[in-house]
């Protein structure tokens, strides 16, 4: 699992507005799922779920090589995938064919120093990225043509646009006393960047040098044009309103779960607490149509756990390890589109597939449009992504 923790020492002297906005609430919901994976078997074969799958190996030209994926939305039949190793945005269409990219690292009114995050505003149909070491939002069209940025008035992890044209921030722990009265984890911002809701309060002087994780790809996913937040160190996923936040799952960790009570204990025992690591992080949520899938990492154990959550039937699939009769299943998932998850499949492991398989011809789902791949496939090619539909159970 890819895990970026930014230490970010810059100082800015632009600060938010002396309206602090309200203390939301959050709105609890009749139709909240609550979701209980198990843990007690660690191989599954995901066979006999599978509905279909196709690979699709991402054009590989001089203008689009890719370093490492960090994260990928779905929009209007595109795939738009962050490479903030390289500070790059490419776009593709489904078959893989390389459409254009955003690059435009400098010091100039339209450059950046860094890309971190990014997201689709489906309202205004644009691009948004974020130079969190600029403290910028940038947006784009969607033919990659600059439009603006804004500062961000404070530290921020994340930003997700919302539908009454705003943004929401997600800040990790952050110390923000210089910029706000009182720090939160989750900010909403109209247009004007007048904070209008804050959720989840926190005081950075209890937290002192304590970092947590941030998951590569971010808090936030969209569905059916619904913007959601997930915190590592909780249990719930929320769908963030234009009016507020509205429980959506549940995840009952039981044990497991991150114990919310060392917030309010000193910082020599909340930091013991954090680099023992013996609790369950969410690190990624993402659902379609018929599925919600998840991933749950223990770094102190080592182990990383994915999982499937049926919507109709409320079956659960939880493993550490998947296959496809004899195929190694990796699920992991970047993106979710209608009834489709996308995965990116490593080009180490499917070149030793490409060896393996001259002794051990592979069984399973896909398994000639696998061989088909694997024939043309090179170790200096761009990621493949599988995409994949799981049965309705």
């Amino acid at each position: 699992m890819k895990i970026r923790v930014y230490f970010l020492f810059i100082i800015i002297s632009l600060s938010c507005s002396s309206h602090e906005g309200k203390e939301g609430i959050v709105l609890e919901s009749a139709e909240a799922i609550v979701i209980k994976p198990g843990f007690s078997k660690n191989i599954v074969d995901i066979y006999p779920n599978l509905d279909t799958i196709k690979y699709v190996k991402l054009e590989l030209s001089d203008s689009s090589i890719i370093t490492e994926i960090t994260k990928i939305e779905v929009y209007d039949s595109l795939l738009y995938v962050l490479d903030a190793k390289a500070s790059s945005l490419f776009v593709f269409d489904m078959d893989g064919k390389y459409h254009f990219k955003i690059h435009s690292i400098g010091q100039g009114p339209e450059e950046y120093t860094q890309l971190d995050f990014f997201s689709i505003d489906r309202d205004k149909k644009q691009i948004v990225l974020t130079d969190l070491m600029g403290y910028f939002i940038m947006r784009y069209d969607l033919n990659g043509n600059y439009i603006s940025r804004q500062k961000i008035p404070f530290w921020a992890e994340g930003v997700t646009p919302i539908q009454n044209k705003g943004v929401v921030l997600y800040a990790n722990y952050r110390n923000n006393s210089k910029y706000l009265k009182k720090e939160y984890n989750i900010i909403y911002l109209d247009s004007l960047n007048q904070i209008q809701y804050t959720y989840f309060p926190y005081n950075s002087s209890l937290i002192g040098r304590t970092r947590f994780i941030t998951p590569s790809g971010g808090v936030s996913y969209t569905y059916n044009d619904q913007s959601y937040f997930f915190n590592p160190f909780n249990d719930t996923v929320y769908q963030l309103a234009p009016t507020g936040l509205v429980v959506k799952y549940i995840f009952d960790l039981g044990e497991r779960k991150f114990d919310q009570s060392y917030f309010s204990k000193n910082q020599d025992e909340l930091n013991s607490y954090v680099k023992k690591g013996e609790y369950y992080n969410i690190m990624d949520v993402l659902e379609n149509d018929d599925w919600v899938c998840f991933s749950l990492n223990c770094f102190s154990k080592f182990e990383s756990w994915h999982g499937f959550y049926s919507k109709k039937s409320g079956e659960i699939i939880n493993a550490e390890f998947y296959y496809n009769k004899n195929q190694n299943f990796i699920p992991n998932n970047l993106a979710a589109f209608n009834s489709w998850f996308i995965a990116e499949l490593p080009i180490d492991y499917l070149l030793h597939s490409k060896d393996q398989n001259k002794t051990e011809p592979p069984e399973g789902m896909a398994k000639d449009e696998l061989n088909s791949l694997l024939q043309t496939l090179t170790e200096d090619d761009n990621p493949v992504l599988m995409m994949y539909k799981l049965k309705d159970s």
